[in-house]
């Protein structure tokens, strides 16, 4: 080492010699392709994942889950699992605290907004204090669906699709076993 350079300097150039070639598009430090078809050859959110042994789930409440750092809530409607983000979209409430209600809908704590399998709220207690036609109005607006998932349960376990969207029910059907 040259008399005053730094213990913890790092080389500058690669030594070719014992470095072997690497593919267009990659670097000595770097191996990783960086072209955009070598991106997306593989997308973690357009999976199933799963989240939970049905077994260990009772079928009368919500239960919290994570899946790919997003929070979800899983709940039973009568006939099959259901997935959404885990807040109510009036006030940002954890749907996972609140309950569900003897139509199979989630049931939020905070102000009993309730939320069918597809997402769209099914009662708002505040709305209909007005008038049924006024809850009817308020229900059919998408400003207060909350996001769901496609879910399936194979072999015991709960599998969540990765994305939510309109076209995640069909891509999850795409990639094998569709949505149960």
């Amino acid at each position: 080492r040259p008399a005053g350079a730094a213990a913890d300097a790092t080389p500058t150039a690669v030594d070719t010699r014992t470095t072997p070639p690497q593919p267009a598009g990659a670097s000595a430090i770097d191996p990783a392709p960086t072209t955009d078809a070598a991106r997306d050859l593989f997308s973690w959110t357009a999976q199933w994942w799963p989240v939970a042994v049905e077994a260990d789930l009772a079928r009368e409440k919500p239960h919290a889950s994570r899946l790919l750092g997003d929070r979800l809530v899983l709940w039973h409607d009568g006939a099959a699992w259901r997935a959404a983000a885990d807040v109510c979209s009036h006030r940002l409430a954890p749907l996972s605290e609140g309950r569900v209600d003897g139509q199979g809908r989630i049931v939020c704590s905070y102000h009993g907004w309730a939320y069918g399998g597809d997402g769209v709220p099914a009662s708002i207690p505040q709305a209909a204090h007005d008038s049924p036609r006024c809850e009817a109005a308020a229900c059919a607006s998408r400003r207060g669906a909350i996001a769901t998932r496609p879910v399936m349960v194979d072999v015991g376990v709960v599998w969540v699709w990765g994305e939510s969207g309109a076209g995640a029910a069909a891509a999850a059907a795409r990639c094998g076993r569709g949505a149960r």
